[in-house]
C-alpha cells in the first residue's frame, strides 16, 4: 500500500500488483517506495488543484518512466504540466514558487535511498510541501475511496522548460561571489 512519508512525499508499492492503501493503515515511512506499479503514480497526482504542474525527476534508471506516467495522469485531468528534465528537487520548489500563476511541484526521487527506490515529492503553491498533515493524507483518501474528482477540462498542455540557469541566478543572489575563496571540492561516487 501507499503509505505517508515523513517529508513531503509517498512511498509505495512499485512494483508487483496495484494495491490501494486503507485509510486506517498508513505508516510513516520514509517518502520512497521500490519502482514499477506506474498507474499507482499516475493516480497519486490526478488532482492539485493548481493551474499547472511542474515535474522534475532525478537521474535514476526507473525515473523517466515514473515522471511519464505521472505526467500522463495530470495532462488526463486537463492539468497543464511543464517538465524540467533531471534536477534536484529544490529546482521543483524554486519553479513552483517562482511562477506568476497558481502552481504546484512534482519531483520523482528516490532522494539518498539505493537505487532500487523510487518515489513522489510534491509541493502546491508557493512551494508549500504536501505532507501527512497538509494534502497527502487527503491524497491517500481519494486512492482508497478511488474518488478522485472528473477531469476539470480538456487535456491539459504540456511543454518543457529549462529551469537551472534561473534557479542558479536565484541561489547566487543570496551572496556575494566575490568573499567566496578558492577550495577543493572531493567527490565519492
Amino acid at each position: 500500500p501507499w503509505t505517508v512519508g515523513e517529508g513531503s512525499g509517498l512511498a509505495g508499492p512499485i512494483a508487483g500488483p496495484r494495491h490501494r492503501t486503507a485509510p486506517s493503515g498508513v505508516e510513516r515511512v520514509p517518502s520512497r517506495g521500490r519502482h514499477g506499479g506506474l498507474e499507482d503514480a499516475i493516480e497519486l497526482t490526478r488532482q492539485f488543484g493548481t493551474e499547472r504542474v511542474f515535474v522534475g525527476m532525478d537521474n535514476r534508471l526507473t525515473s523517466p518512466p515514473l515522471q511519464s506516467a505521472l505526467i500522463d495522469g495530470l495532462l488526463s485531468t486537463g492539468m497543464n504540466v511543464t517538465e524540467i528534465g533531471p534536477v534536484i528537487t529544490p529546482t521543483v520548489y524554486f519553479a513552483s514558487a517562482s511562477y506568476k500563476g497558481k502552481a504546484a511541484g512534482v519531483q520523482i526521487t528516490g532522494s539518498h535511498l539505493t537505487t532500487q527506490y523510487n518515489g513522489i515529492k510534491m509541493v502546491r503553491k508557493e512551494a508549500f510541501p504536501l505532507s501527512g498533515d497538509a494534502g497527502i493524507g487527503d491524497i491517500r483518501d481519494m486512492i482508497a475511496a478511488d474518488a478522485f474528482p472528473p477531469p476539470s477540462g480538456p487535456q491539459g498542455g504540456l511543454d518543457s522548460r529549462e529551469i537551472l540557469d534561473a534557479y542558479v541566478e536565484k541561489i547566487m543572489s543570496f551572496i556575494d561571489p566575490a568573499i567566496i575563496k578558492p577550495f577543493t571540492v572531493v567527490l565519492d561516487a
